[in-house]
């Protein structure tokens, strides 16, 4: 009698841990799938705007060179950098060619 309660004891705990394992990576693969998909046409937005933003304060640091200045030139590879690139806040640009960021300040 006892030892069938033991083992009745064991079972139900092994099967309790298995269903605790079994939810908490189900929980996190549904999380993992489910993460790019809230809000999808607010994320486009915010990135378009973003990309806008950039662009547009990349073209106005690009204007506002005198016209018989040289082109500004990525630092990294020697490309010319154009008014497309991607500029960070401290004034430094994406070159659209090799990816990296150069000061063009």
């Amino acid at each position: 009698m006892f030892i069938s309660i033991f083992f009745a004891l064991i079972f139900i705990i092994a099967m309790l841990f298995i269903l605790a394992v079994a939810g908490f990576v189900f929980f996190n693969v549904f999380k993992t799938l489910t993460r790019g998909s809230r809000n999808p046409g607010q994320r486009q937005v915010e990135s378009r705007a973003a990309g806008a933003e950039g662009n547009r304060r990349a073209l106005e640091i690009v204007s506002r060179r005198p016209p018989h200045a040289a082109a500004v030139k990525c630092g990294n590879c020697g490309a010319t950098v154009d008014s497309t690139a991607e500029l960070s806040a401290d004034g430094k640009v994406r070159c659209n060619y090799c990816n990296e960021w150069s000061s063009i300040l």
